[in-house]
């Protein structure tokens, strides 16, 4: 007579990755008109800024470290301008599949695109307004603009934290909300230095009303700061975590580290230094350029495909199997 004897074993479980099979160069297949006009206006920009540092004086002994400092900066914008694009090629219908992360970037992005349209307009339409006078209609409406580029950044770097956030990169409470304040703390304890003479001046010409404006922007750029640390605080939890991608998150871990250095390194040029001050700028600058180059391979590299990937795809299940008895 037959019986029924029970048996456990034990099976790796697979998980399949719905990763789009396609080959890197039909990644262009992914980019919708946001994407190709981030790429335009990024290319674009960048070809308008460093084109002066072609002139014959450009590398000269006096005008060495100002040439640096632009193609540092030029860089750097254009990256943060290139963010939707990069998106886009690592993950096709990012919009819908990290739709956070995608606003941040384009907000990100539009914030860029601001910045350099109103620097290209006081460099070659208002040469000869007089931009020392508070009271001045083009001063007043270069700050309004300046106010709005602030305000994108804030929403696009606090969207973009949450999208990191929705894709596993999680620090502590105590660590993603006290390095932001701590950046804070030091930029607001550099600001005190300009804020307080300037606002005495203010009182003292009767220009009180036309400090708001610039007061908020001030806010709104410590505010900006703090933010972007948050932001280089989840890409290295990222890549602490091992989330995947792989590549793309170590990717991202550098670029957060870039970021985080870079508002330390902008609050410490803040105190009154007395020497190193070339130097700690220069390498500020390299920091911010480094992080948002790296920010955006790590994008193209697939860093928004962990909201499609399963973090832990090797698992172990138990099964009670029936088997006939002899």
């Amino acid at each position: 007579m037959a019986t029924i004897v029970h048996r456990r074993y034990t099976t790796r479980a697979t998980t399949v990755a719905t990763v789009d099979p396609r080959a890197p160069g039909a990644a262009l297949a992914n980019l919708t008109w946001i994407g190709w006009a981030s790429a335009a206006v990024a290319i674009a920009t960048l070809i308008v800024q460093l084109v002066p540092l072609t002139s014959s004086g450009a590398l000269s002994d006096a005008n060495r470290v100002g040439s640096i400092v632009v193609a540092l900066r030029a860089v750097a914008a254009s990256a943060a301008i290139a963010l939707p694009a990069a998106l886009e090629l690592g993950l096709k219908d990012a919009d819908g599949r990290v739709p956070w992360l995608y606003r941040g970037v384009v907000l990100l992005a539009l914030a860029e695109a601001l910045l350099f349209g109103l620097g290209q307009v006081s460099q070659r339409v208002v040469t000869d307004a007089d931009t020392t006078d508070p009271r001045s209609l083009i001063v007043l409406v270069f700050s309004i603009g300046s106010l709005g580029a602030a305000i994108l950044q804030v929403a696009g770097a606090w969207s973009t934290v949450d999208g990191l956030a929705d894709l596993g990169a999680r620090p502590r409470r105590a660590i993603v909300l006290g390095l932001p304040l701590i950046a804070v703390a030091a930029t607001i304890a550099g600001y005190v230095g300009i804020v307080v003479p300037y606002m005495e001046g203010a009182i003292e010409s009767g220009n009180v009303p036309l400090t708001v404006v610039p007061l908020l922007r001030l806010a709104a750029g410590i505010g900006v700061s703090a933010l972007l640390v948050a932001l280089g605080v989840r890409l290295i939890d990222g890549g602490i975590r091992g989330l995947r991608p792989r590549r793309a998150w170590m990717t991202g871990w550098i670029a957060g580290a870039c970021l985080v250095g870079s508002v330390f390194g902008e609050a410490l040029l803040l105190l009154p230094l007395e020497t190193l001050v070339v130097p700690l700028a220069l390498l500020s600058l390299t920091l911010e350029m480094l992080g948002w180059v790296l920010l955006v391979s790590a994008l193209a590299a697939g860093l928004g495909r962990a909201a499609i990937v399963d973090v832990e795809p090797r698992r172990y299940q138990t099964r009670w199997v029936r088997y006939p008895g002899t």
